[in-house]
């Protein structure tokens, strides 16, 4: 199934050789709608016009039309000229152009991407284009730099167009060993609720109560427990003042106390655990994971 632009009536107008004018009474005598030039067409208002300029245009259909009108050019100085450089909306104008060029050609396999390095503007240009038409997104932060800074960057653009509902496939850019945009990935697809498996920890900021390396435990569970795809979420706390109610709501975990600390899983009482906390966390999880 084609996915149809929504083209503005002003670009309608000019592939048919027609006033603006004409075309905007047209559609509200026939129709009652009341457009501007810079309005977007619907598939049926496409359709609902097409039909009647059959004649003019000696076309059957507006298919037949799309494929024998001459493709309109695209001139991307125009674009930055007329934005006044490199913006959403002139991104947006950009990719729509290409893409009609495409679906004249009979080609509809489309996948749009509005990819920049500054991230709001990646985002506004992604968001314009989903209001404009129905075409799935490719979405990312591109050339974001190094891991340090490129994941913040890649989760806050990628994770917030996610939340917003666009976004078909992702792509994490980032200077290095090419793993480390996988694991980025996967884990923004996890934050945002797209993604459920696999170990999400939970684990504290240090404090004056704290009594355990929150930090070394939680890496080191993490890294141990790669293979676990089953999802679960497991809470490495470093105090028995605040770590035991966070504890309770995981499906595991451990609160550290001065000579050991409390293991806690979902469905049983607490119990205290000495020595090798990071280990005794990793057994639960294997058991949670590989029911016997």
């Amino acid at each position: 199934m084609s996915v149809v632009i929504k083209y503005k009536l002003s670009d309608v107008a000019k592939d048919l050789n027609v006033q603006n004018k004409e075309l905007i009474d047209f559609l509200y005598q026939t129709l009652g709608e009341s457009k501007k030039h810079t309005s977007p067409l619907t598939e049926a208002e496409l359709n609902h016009v097409f039909e009647h300029y059959t004649q003019k245009n000696s076309e059957a259909s507006l298919d037949a039309y799309l494929a024998s009108a001459p493709a309109p050019k695209v001139a991307e100085k125009d674009i930055l000229k007329k934005y006044g450089g490199v913006t959403p909306e002139g991104m947006v104008e950009s990719g729509l152009n290409h893409a009609r060029m495409l679906e004249r050609a009979g080609f509809e396999d489309i996948v749009l991407s509005y990819k920049a390095t500054d991230v709001q503007k990646m985002v506004a240009a992604c968001r314009l284009a989903a209001k404009e038409s129905g075409y799935p997104q490719h979405i990312g932060v591109t050339e974001s730099g190094t891991a340090d800074v490129g994941i913040v960057k890649s989760a806050v653009g990628i994770g917030a167009l996610l939340l917003d509902g666009i976004g078909d496939t992702i792509r994490v850019s980032l200077s290095g060993d090419p793993v480390q945009e996988v694991s980025a990935g996967l884990s923004i697809l996890r934050a945002c609720g797209l993604r459920r498996d696999g170990i999400d920890i939970i684990s504290c900021p240090t404090c004056g109560r704290t009594t355990i390396d929150v930090e070394g435990i939680a890496r080191r569970v993490r890294a141990e427990t790669q293979d676990v795809h089953m999802p679960l979420k497991v809470a490495v706390m470093g105090c028995i003042v605040n770590g035991p109610g966070e504890a309770r709501e995981a499906d595991l975990g451990i609160a550290g106390g001065r000579d050991g600390g409390a293991l806690f899983v979902k469905g049983e009482a607490p119990r205290t655990v000495k020595g090798d906390l990071a280990a005794a966390l990793i057994a639960e999880i294997r058991r949670a994971s590989c029911p016997e």
